[in-house]
């Protein structure tokens, strides 16, 4: 989806810090966000559906190709 917001929580160690810095997606749904080593929690927004949240961890190895993350967002119920 195209211009899908991507919200970024640090949970490492059972923090709760927000990353006040919000990614959005390109053409093809693509977003990229590069993170230090911990857990995170991703949460995707797209008006007219339902948000949806993963959790993942990043760990610290050299070399490593980035982990992806594919969201399948269900639209809201249309009220008529």
């Amino acid at each position: 989806m195209l211009n899908c917001i991507r919200h970024v929580k640090n949970v490492t160690d059972n923090r709760n810090d927000e990353i006040f810095h919000d990614i959005t997606s390109v053409h093809d749904g693509d977003y990229y966000r590069l993170l230090t080593p911990g857990c995170y929690k991703i949460t995707a927004y797209y008006k007219g559906f339902y948000p949806q949240t993963h959790e993942q961890c990043v760990e610290a190895h050299p070399f490593q190709e980035a982990t992806v993350v594919n969201f399948e967002l269900r639209p809201l119920p249309v009220l008529s």
